[in-house]
């Protein structure tokens, strides 16, 4: 009995090899989207906490300078908030191992900023007009992501400078 070679079933070593390199193209290109949208979530995280945070930190300055009868002029240069508000409430923001707190009426420092993040910038500027019995001030707040990670994706910082005055 005779076998034909020409009819014996099964994949020659070439398609074989072409099958292998068209499946490792598919891997590659799958585990780099892959990769690719695990960093962007990485570095969309660290931007959105500095970004919430700095944010949270200006609004809530803001409603108490809003809420204030007096602005201590004086501390604005050592770049202190110092405010009085209606009922006599002092409050005082200040930024304090990198992290921005706030104080009621000399008590203990609250922090306002998670341990996450680092103040970089913390900027007062008066911006009372001449003769205006209204007192304003600028406040300019920059934040950063304390990642120990120094890889680029972990990275990311915002800023944020608003001018705010006295309703009362």
């Amino acid at each position: 009995m005779k076998t034909n070679l020409s009819q014996r079933t099964g994949f020659s070593l070439f398609e074989v090899i072409v099958y292998l390199a068209i499946v490792g193209v598919v891997i590659t290109a799958v585990l780099s989207v892959a990769t690719q949208s695990i960093l962007n979530r990485i570095k969309a995280e660290a931007l959105h906490s500095v970004t919430a945070t700095t944010r949270f930190a200006i609004e809530r300055m803001t409603q108490d300078v809003r809420a204030a009868t007096e602005i201590d002029a004086a501390d604005l240069a050592s770049n202190v908030l110092t405010i009085t508000l209606a009922d006599g409430t002092i409050r005082q923001y200040q930024v304090t191992a990198d992290q921005l707190t706030v104080s009621t009426n000399g008590a203990a420092a609250l922090a306002l900023t998670p341990t996450t993040v680092n103040i970089t910038e913390f900027t007062l500027t008066d911006r009372t007009s001449f003769g205006s019995d209204v007192n304003a001030v600028g406040i300019t707040l920059a934040v950063e992501n304390d990642a120990a990670n120094p890889r680029p994706e972990y990275q990311a910082e915002f800023s944020l400078s608003t001018t705010v005055s006295t309703r009362l």
